[in-house]
């Protein structure tokens, strides 16, 4: 299915430019100087310009101060010189800037030219002795060297270069030194220092000097500080529609693989498919380069939540240039965020495997979620980001050369990465429909290992999968918007539909759900709900207030120990545990609920460090609480409302409007029943809006829009369910048949014998655990009063066989806020407050009424502002018959 492109894309992609680009990055960042970076930005500029994108340089200040949920944005600073040597004439050059810039740490800051002693403190207990003095560690990092800067030393050294078995081993490490981009702090440290990073080899001569005696060393550093930008440079192929494909790596670091591989790659990616659609034309949708600083430059990009939003899926690419014949490790493909399961992963796996048949000995692996840059990717934004990235033996050492990128493996993943962009910027309804066939085939694979003597699993962690991949599967949809469209007969003709006469978004859906049903329910959880964490604080409901990832940078001292005594130590954002906790934290799980899910995770949370983490970022105003319901607290607001034995109510409700409810939806209506008694009947909305382009219309099997409420309530407790195929209702009580009996699949479903109009002749009430606006019964004052109402063909499902019906009399707009106002100002609406929000009560015949009087007073009212619809082009021209201005 993607061959052809991967082929056009391969061959047009040239190893010399990749190379090019590659040392032009390198050449730039190695000095990990900001004026550098400002070099890096213009010749990315250009080189997407002359590629004929469109750029833009987002880049935000790098001030210093700034901070984006505890992500500070360096100081930019310029590095004029950095010398380390033996204070003595004749002594050993230990580092030098102009040759080795990589050996500064980075954020060094101030201006240094003296002698000072050595202190060896390989794991220092106390501060209290190294005032005036050079630090040597053997391993060190950001709040370590603040609290040794804050305490009077003057600089920090360190010699250690991290090993790993199998990815960081080899004499060759004794002779480099680590790149320390994370051990000197960038944010508020009240004295400025700097650091060196020295060889193992080097450093274990300075130490057995400082055996025999003190060592003195020279240090000359100057490095002037000032507000700079942070970079982030974009660069977009238009589409024709708004929404993105996007490609994004990182271009801060100092290595040519870890940094100028990815650089490389994007530029060469904007070229090549710059050009294939200035030939072709415009893609279905667009596709977006973007360069930033790791993890902090997208920090500030998703503050703008519109532009965010447009991301559907794309691809961190992070180091993809590691010869494979020098290293023992694998590439790894790192898995979006299992709160927000997408396709894009299995898209990119089959890509990799596609290339190991291109390079028989290229050998990848998969992964779960990381903290690199897909933050993009976390379910407050909801875009699908998987990560490709490959550590080895040179990643963060001064061996990151380029002579030690293999151009080959860069070119083939850089294919990769072209072809995902690509096939996904272009997919229509088949490509889309293969995509689901793939997803299928790789959750049924990972199911079936799981299942397999060597891969058993918890019963939770299986169920986890099962839900991950139902949700895999609707995710392919996200590929196409749903249209906006009136579905009149006029306009239904103009839409291209598939299937059983639908949108491609809608039968991607059904096609996803049927999938689901046919493949992955000899997997379905044997165990109804998730178990509930009994810890106390599992009552609190947290909700995440910022977008992206939460960092340590920037807190108290006071909150960096409540922080610590929770478990959430000071390093390179927060753990992932606290980061996928945050991102289950949307206002609808208690904390129990997110225990729970985050245990089939395989992460183990303590309740109260859970509680103590969401305090400190409460106080922050990074997380707040919703209140937790019980069926008491519904009770005494229904008997605040009104709602007395043998009532006709129809319900509009909302489940999260009011905070969390414990038992949910069950408990909600359950309150309900029992409030109007066995005398007393309920109704609620079951709307499908099953018109053409939509699935058609099955009493037995359609599932609500409107709400969970609404489709607990019609699978489980009511006793009808009405036939019509747009605006249905379901009821339980005595009055039932009388409600919906009467009423044709064809008629308006506000009309005089419509469910709301029979419970207009009963008297009843409107119960709104919503937004008052929510009230559908205000549509019958507009069409009573003779507001031209649409006629729109729908499809409905009787007796196993589908027919194609136009029904008359369909509202559109909702313009209630008059009526509303009516009756407030009268008091009709009786009011009581529920958790964070208020529940209304209103008799459905004062409802009807009120908008009855503005429609036939001020039709003009109901029409929406600039709206050239073809109900509001009818109703104006209803309001000029009436004589009535628009």
């Amino acid at each position: 299915m993607y061959e052809t492109v991967w082929k056009e894309i391969d061959s047009a992609l040239s190893e010399e430019r990749l190379w090019r680009d590659l040392r032009a990055t390198f050449d730039f960042t190695r000095w990990s100087s900001f004026d550098k970076f400002d070099d890096l930005r213009a010749f990315i500029r250009r080189e997407l310009s002359a590629a004929g994108l469109e750029v833009e340089d987002l880049s935000p200040p790098a001030d210093g101060t700034t901070n984006f949920a505890g992500w500070t944005m360096p100081l930019g600073y310029k590095v004029n010189r950095a010398i380390l040597r033996g204070a003595s004439p004749g002594t050993e050059l230990l580092v030098d800037y102009a040759a080795t810039p990589q050996a500064l740490m980075l954020y060094s800051l101030g201006e240094f030219d003296s002698s000072y002693e050595l202190e060896v403190l390989t794991d220092p207990r106390s501060t209290a002795s190294v005032a005036g003095k050079l630090v040597l560690l053997s391993n060190i990092g950001a709040f370590d060297a603040q609290a040794l800067l804050d305490s009077g030393a003057v600089g920090i050294l360190c010699d250690s270069v991290p090993r790993a078995r199998f990815i960081k081993e080899g004499e060759d490490l004794d002779e480099t030194f680590e790149w320390r981009n994370y051990a000197l702090p960038l944010w508020a440290a009240r004295r400025p220092g700097f650091g060196f990073s020295l060889t193992p080899k080097q450093g274990a001569r300075l130490r057995e000097s400082r055996s025999h005696g003190p060592v003195k060393l020279h240090a000359q550093v100057s490095v002037e500080a000032y507000p700079g930008r942070v970079p982030l440079v974009g660069g977009l192929i238009r589409g024709e529609s708004d929404r993105e494909i996007l490609l994004l790596g990182h271009c801060d670091e100092c290595g040519a693989d870890d940094n100028g591989s990815q650089v490389a790659a994007m530029l060469e990616l904007a070229r090549v498919l710059g050009e294939r659609y200035r030939r072709r034309g415009r893609p279905a949708r667009s596709i977006r380069f973007l360069f930033v600083m790791e993890v902090r430059s997208l920090q500030a990009y998703v503050r703008d939540e519109a532009r965010a939003r447009r991301v559907i899926c794309g691809l961190n690419i992070d180091t993809i240039g590691t010869d494979q014949n020098l290293a023992t490790t694998l590439c790894s493909l790192g898995e979006n965020f299992p709160s927000n399961p997408g396709f894009a992963d299995d898209l990119a796996a089959e890509l990799l495997r596609y290339l190991a048949t291109c390079y028989p000995t290229f050998r990848w692996q998969r992964r779960s979620s990381d903290l690199i840059d897909n933050i993009l990717g976390e379910p407050l934004i909801g875009g699908d980001i998987p990560q490709l990235f490959h550590f080895s033996k040179h990643h963060h050492t001064g061996l990151d050369l380029p002579e030690n990128v293999s151009t080959r493996t860069l070119k083939g993943l850089a294919t990769v990465a072209g072809t995902f962009a690509a096939f996904l910027a272009e997919a229509g309804v088949e490509e889309a429909s293969w995509l689901l066939g793939l997803v299928r085939t790789e959750g049924l694979g990972r199911l079936g290992s799981l299942a397999a003597p060597s891969g058993r699993r918890s019963e939770p962690e299986r169920n986890a999968l099962v839900e991950r991949y139902r949700s895999k599967l609707l995710s392919v949809s996200r590929l196409f918007s749903d249209p906006p469209y009136q579905p009149t007969s006029e306009e239904v003709a103009k839409l291209q539909l598939f299937g059983d006469r639908l949108t491609p978004a809608e039968f991607l859906r059904e096609e996803a759900r049927r999938l689901s049903i046919e493949s992955l329910s000899p997997y379905l959880p044997t165990t109804s709900h998730h178990p509930r964490n009994t810890d106390p604080h599992r009552t609190l409901v947290p909700v995440k207030l910022f977008r992206g990832f939460l960092g340590c940078e920037g807190f108290s001292e006071e909150e960096a120990v409540k922080l610590g005594q929770a478990g959430v130590g000071p390093g390179w954002g927060a753990p992932m545990w606290v980061q996928h906790l945050l991102f289950l934290a949307n206002g609808k799980r208690s904390l129990g609920d997110i225990l729970a899910l985050l245990e089939q995770e395989r992460y183990r949370v303590d309740a109260k460090a859970a509680a103590d983490i969401l305090g400190v970022l409460e106080a922050r105003k990074l997380v707040r609480f919703r209140p937790y319901l019980t069926r008491a607290d519904i009770q005494a607001a229904l008997e605040k409302l009104g709602v007395r034995r043998g009532d006709n109510l129809i319900m509009h409700a909302s489940l999260s409007r009011f905070g969390y409810i414990e038992g949910g939806a069950e408990t909600l209506i359950e309150a309900v029943l029992a409030a109007i008694g066995r005398e007393g009947t309920l109704m609620m909305p079951t709307f499908t809006y099953s018109w053409i382009g939509h699935p058609p219309y099955d009493s037995t099997k359609t599932l609500s829009r409107v709400g969970a409420v609404s489709n607990v309530f019609w699978q489980k407790y009511a006793d009808l369910r009405g036939a019509h195929p747009t605006h249905s209702f379901a009821v339980r009580g005595p009055k039932a048949r009388f409600l919906l009996e009467g009423q044709l699949p064809s008629d308006s479903p506000v009309g005089r014998s419509s469910p709301p109009g029979r419970l207009y002749d009963l008297d009843g009430k409107v119960l709104l655990l919503c937004p008052m606006l929510s009230n559908t019964s205000f549509h019958c004052g507009e069409y009573w009063a003779g507001i031209p109402y649409l006629r729109v063909p729908c499809r409905i499902i009787e007796h196993g066989l589908c027919r194609e019906v136009v029904v008359e009399g369909m509202p559109w707009h909702s313009r209630f806020d008059d009526a509303r106002n009516m009756l407030a100002a009268r008091g009709a609406f009786r009011e009581a407050q529920l958790g964070e929000n208020t529940a209304y009560a209103v008799s459905i015949r004062d409802s009807v009424d009120a908008q009855v009087a503005v429609a036939t007073q001020t039709p003009e009212r109901l029409l929406e502002p600039g709206c050239s619809c073809t109900y509001c082009t009818e109703l104006r021209e209803y309001c000029k018959k009436r004589g009535r201005e628009t």
